[in-house]
């Protein structure tokens, strides 16, 4: 009479599998962003930042509609190394059609150092009062033109209790914040110095901004010191949110004599995927954005802007411009390289339907070497950011009911 022997599974492979027959059949790939969204400065990005303390221009760069309209839309080379210990360094040559303009930029042990083709070379530095409250910045370049400025930048943290199911158990009160303040304030004064005993000061810069509940308002002033007569910009954006919609961000924009608002939206759709050679989930997310931006002048004279753009997954995205000022459409194929030396390429065109003619306008690399930081690659997809190694963040699949990211089990989900 046989005996007949079964292998037991243990409760974690029985998980394992049935997570993976799920997966097979209900799962979503999710992969990270990279052309879409709010995510980390892309070279070409940091090197439009402003070079002084304008926290107006930081906002209009970093403005989720500037970024549709203006990301990866640029023939060019930038590159940019992170080094542990030392900094960064950023290059760049870009602004083709002018004639070009090249860029140098190294951030050393607390120094930043600029040269380039167009602009003279400049040394920058900080010096940090209280840490992350309140600094005091300096910067001059060889022809003694420069700056000295300082910033406050605090946090109000509203703190709430969680709500306690058990007796007797006493936790830590949790940050709520959607309703922290934050504020900034800072000043710099611009300086010409022709020599120790001449040094002219000319316009005094300020600003204050606060985020508040979603929002972002700001306001900037120059004030000329021969007439005092100040100049003030202004900024404000808002995340309008809804359960039925994807949120809308608008922005409001005022300088000088031109008034702007924007509009733009980025949300997720799931779609089936196509690899043959991908069994772990049926659909894929996506990550689209559209934006329409109008701008007009006191003089009643307008420009419109809309750009939209799509990423199909981890590798490939599409991105267009509409420009009805200029009868033209710019439209751009992007592939990104997520593995050491880090490569974000962009192949532009330009469509002109006044004389229907197609003009190819060039192509755009950015190059990344060193760190990757942490960051929600995964725009809010409530996939957790995991350790990001040499070959980048993953693509995870994930359940539609999942709240955060699966645990990877031994042999199964890698």
């Amino acid at each position: 009479m046989g005996i007949s022997v079964s292998k037991s599974k243990t409760p974690g492979e029985s998980l394992a599998r049935k997570r993976k027959k799920e997966l097979e059949k209900h799962g979503i790939l999710v992969p990270p962003a990279f052309a879409i969204g709010r995510l980390p400065l892309s070279p070409s990005t940091l090197c439009r930042l402003p070079q002084q303390l304008s926290y107006y221009d930081y906002l209009r760069t970093i403005d989720p509609s500037t970024r549709i309209l203006q990301d990866h839309m640029e023939a060019g080379l930038w590159m940019t190394a992170d080094t542990t210990g030392i900094g960064h360094i950023r290059a760049s040559l870009s602004d083709f059609e002018s004639g070009g303009e090249g860029r140098v930029m190294g951030h050393i042990k607390g120094y930043v150092l600029r040269a380039g083709t167009v602009q003279v070379p400049s040394v920058a530095t900080s010096l940090h009062v209280i840490p992350n409250i309140l600094s005091l910045f300096g910067k001059i370049n060889t022809s003694g033109q420069g700056w000295l400025g300082a910033t406050f930048d605090y946090t109000y943290k509203n703190t709430r209790t969680p709500e306690l199911h058990t007796q007797n158990i006493h936790l830590k009160p949790e940050d709520d914040e959607e309703s922290n303040v934050h504020v900034k304030l800072g000043s710099w004064i611009p300086f010409d110095c022709k020599s120790p005993k001449d040094v002219r000061i000319n316009q005094v810069h300020a600003y204050a901004a606060v985020d508040l509940l979603g929002s972002t308002a700001a306001v900037e002033t120059k004030i000329p010191l021969d007439t005092l007569e100040p100049e003030t910009k202004s900024f404000f954006t808002i995340d309008l949110r809804s359960e039925e919609a994807p949120p809308m961000q608008i922005t409001l924009e005022r300088e000088n004599d031109t008034s702007a608002i924007a509009l733009t939206q980025i949300f997720s759709i799931d779609r089936y995927q196509l690899n043959i050679l991908e069994d772990r989930a049926p659909k894929v997310r996506n990550t689209i954005g559209w934006t329409c931006r109008m701008e007009r002048s006191d003089s009643g004279a307008a420009n419109v802007a809309v750009g939209a753009g799509w990423q199909v997954n981890r590798a490939l995205a599409f991105k267009a411009k509409v420009e009805p000022q200029d009868s033209s459409i710019t439209a751009a194929l992007l592939v990104k390289r997520w593995k050491q030396p880090r490569v974000t390429s962009s192949i532009l065109a330009k469509y002109d339907w006044k004389n229907q003619t197609i003009r190819f306008i060039g192509v755009g690399i950015e190059l990344e070497t060193g760190r990757l930081s942490q960051y929600d690659y995964y725009q809010d997809s409530e996939v957790a950011t995991s350790h990001v190694g040499s070959d980048g963040p993953k693509t995870k699949p994930i359940l539609p009911g999942d709240t955060e990211a699966p645990l990877p089990l031994p042999g199964y989900l890698s």
